[in-house]
């Protein structure tokens, strides 16, 4: 099966920010999207998130929800309300999660992911329009 990328903006590669706190579930989902042709970096939530975040000027950010504290949550809310809020947005969550998909949507999340998923879901959610 051939996956389709994401359509890029006119004459500049895709950029896909990845927010996760567990390292190799960062690895893992960086490498997936590096391997489907995509610019990905990785990045943890720490007071210095949104700078390296603009710095980076993502098309794309995925967000894990499943961080403690509602980590997730709070990243979604602080770039759909500042300079980033034209980014798509993807909410990577855990089957369990304590959040609604409504709640997810209402902090800033376009798209909702649920773990454990598969390169070919992870693909179908980055190729929606």
């Amino acid at each position: 099966m051939k996956l389709k990328k994401l359509r890029e903006p006119a004459g500049k590669p895709l950029r896909i920010a990845v927010i996760e706190e567990d390292g190799d579930s960062l690895y893992s989902i960086r490498f997936i999207l590096q391997s489907l042709g995509y610019q990905a970096a990785s990045f943890v939530p720490n007071a210095m998130l949104l700078t390296a975040l603009e710095h980076f000027a993502p098309d794309l950010v995925v967000v894990d929800l499943t961080m403690p504290g509602g980590v997730g949550m709070a990243v979604l809310r602080q770039i759909k309300s500042g300079s980033l809020r034209k980014a798509r947005t993807l909410a990577v969550t855990a089957e369990a999660s304590p959040f609604s998909d409504s709640q997810v949507h209402q902090a800033g999340a376009d798209r909702i992911l649920r773990k454990p998923y598969t390169v070919s879901e992870l693909q179908e959610q980055l190729t929606a329009s």
